[in-house]
This record gives C-alpha cells, structure tokens and sequence, in this order.
C-alpha cells in the first residue's frame, strides 16, 4: 500500500498520540483493572485511531464521514472511561480527560 492517505491527517496523528498516552496511563491502573477497564480503554483508544485511517482509506467522503463518527463514538467511550477513573479516585486521570 504505497498510498497512505491516513497519516497526512492531524486527526490521525493526534490519535496516535492519545493511544500512547492510554497504554502509559492504563499501566498505572489496579492490578485488578488490567483485564477490565485497561484493557477496554485500550481497545477503545486504538478504535479511534483506526477508524480514522480506515475511514481516509474509503473511496467516497460519505464513507470517510461514517468512518469519522464511530471514531467519534469510540472517543466518547474513552472519555467516560476516564470519567469512571477519576470518580475511582486516580487523581492522574484529571488531565487526560483534557486532551479528549
């Protein structure tokens, strides 16, 4: 695939960057949440970045618009997710809801 339409796009590389950040901080969560909202948070974080590259990757702008909002879906389900963190009390969530 020489043709990488996804990679010229901010939202893909701000995304790339939000990703990284989840993984950094998911390793900070309980030991009991590895499994559960870790893991979730993750998947949910790399589902926006793909559906950004997948959607760019699409024929029709119609496509690309799907794309874009089950990335913005998969976004707000990261951000309660974080919501839920601090509400548990990990006072080092507060400001990763801020680059949402």
């Amino acid at each position: 695939m020489k043709n990488k339409p996804h990679k010229k796009l901010e939202a893909w590389k701000t995304g790339i960057q939000l990703t990284v950040r989840t993984y950094q901080l998911t390793e900070r969560l309980p030991n009991a949440e590895k499994f559960g909202l870790a893991a979730q948070m993750r998947r949910a974080s790399v589902s926006v970045v793909s559906n950004v590259a997948e959607g760019a990757a699409k024929n029709t702008k119609r496509e690309f618009t799907q794309y874009l909002h089950t990335a913005q879906a998969s976004l707000a389900e990261l951000d309660t997710q974080a919501v839920i963190c601090q509400e548990l009390g990990l006072s080092y969530w507060n400001g990763f809801r801020a680059t949402l």
